[in-house]
């Protein structure tokens, strides 16, 4: 029996219906008795190269589904998404670092992501290869399916990455990183960029579940990373301010900015932007977006608002923050008016 070949195994089975069965590519006992993905990983040594990481990108954009808030931006989600694909896969100087630094982490999750949890789907690769639908209808050869196995791991820790990176506004922030001309600014947030991408990666999934389709919100054109746990921080500190409306106009404006100051998602870096008018408008932009999409208005554009709100040019960095920090309820007010007026002038044409 130990002599056994596939043609006495498979007889009278067309041979074009199982390949490479006598090529003895044996799996080791130590691999095939471990129900551990990463025991197979290092068994089969795959390392992604150019053509292999565009084939995973390409198949886990697949897999991916964009929501906004505004329905008027989704015929804006196809071009988004060849835009991201042609960041990941692109071969050119500009797109090269980032393609590194992705590609890097995600070998490195695929290394360390903890599959030993209990609510960790990958928990046999052995069940997997033997019950996926995928592997049993498609796959001719040992090889295949387990080429299937493999990079439907890749995809799910892809995935999981690429969640992670959106709701940190990392791709939106370094596209538009990649078109500041201002050596100095572009110097400022590729600083602050790549100290968020730092503390976006020491946070990751505590498990790995299998996803066969994502779905990931999306806010379009934010410029700095993190926006949204900013706009979070904020919200947190306007809350804060209504508990001191006693306090003298000039008190809360100050007790305002030191919070903000001391619990800015950026750090030290909030010193940066709040000192540099350049840097605060990339900030202050991001703040407006974000108003924009949390109360669902689509018919005032960002920089309507934004002329609306500073118009005056002697307004200081603090009296246009004043409008986020201190009198948040009034700014969603004039802008819900605005909203409406503009609907109604719309209707009337």
């Amino acid at each position: 029996m130990h002599e056994m070949r596939s043609d006495v195994l498979f007889n009278r089975w067309p041979s074009v219906m199982i390949d490479n069965l006598n090529q003895h590519r044996i799996l080791p006992w130590n691999v095939l008795f471990s129900p551990s993905y990463h025991h197979l990983l290092l068994h089969t040594n795959l390392s992604l190269s150019h053509t292999d990481f565009c084939e995973l990108i390409i198949q886990c954009f697949k897999r991916v589904r964009y929501t906004v808030v505004c329905r008027n931006k989704e015929n804006l989600i196809n071009d988004r998404c060849g835009s991201i694909i042609n960041l990941l896969i692109a071969k050119n100087i500009d797109t090269e670092s980032f393609q590194s630094l992705i590609k890097n982490r995600l070998l490195e999750l695929i290394r360390t992501v903890d599959l030993t949890c209990l609510h960790s789907e990958f928990t046999d690769w052995r069940f997997d290869f033997l019950t996926n639908a995928t592997i049993i209808g498609s796959c001719r050869s040992i090889d295949d399916a387990l080429k299937i196995l493999i990079l439907r791991f890749y995809c799910n820790c892809f995935l999981m990455l690429l969640s992670q990176m959106e709701t940190s506004s990392l791709i939106d922030s370094y596209l538009c990183l990649m078109s500041v001309k201002n050596e100095n600014i572009y110097e400022n947030l590729k600083s602050i960029w790549y100290d968020s991408l730092k503390l976006t990666f020491e946070k990751h999934e505590e498990t790995m579940k299998i996803i066969d389709t994502i779905e990931i919100p999306i806010i379009f054109d934010l410029h700095l990373p993190r926006a949204r746990f900013e706009h979070e921080n904020i919200d947190r500190i306007s809350e804060k301010c209504k508990q001191y409306n006693d306090l003298p106009h000039d008190k809360l404006l100050y007790f305002a900015m030191e919070k903000l100051r001391n619990t800015c998602v950026y750090g030290k870096n909030i010193e940066r932007i709040l000192e540099n008018s350049e840097l605060f408008e990339h900030y202050f932009y991001d703040r407006l977006v974000l108003v924009l999409d949390e109360l669902q208005i689509d018919h005032l554009s960002v920089l309507f608002v934004q002329s609306l709100l500073t118009s005056n040019p002697n307004l200081t960095i603090e009296d246009k923050l004043k409008h986020f920090l201190i009198y948040y309820d009034e700014l969603i007010e004039l802008l819900n008016l605005f909203d409406i007026g503009f609907r109604l002038i719309e209707e009337a044409k």
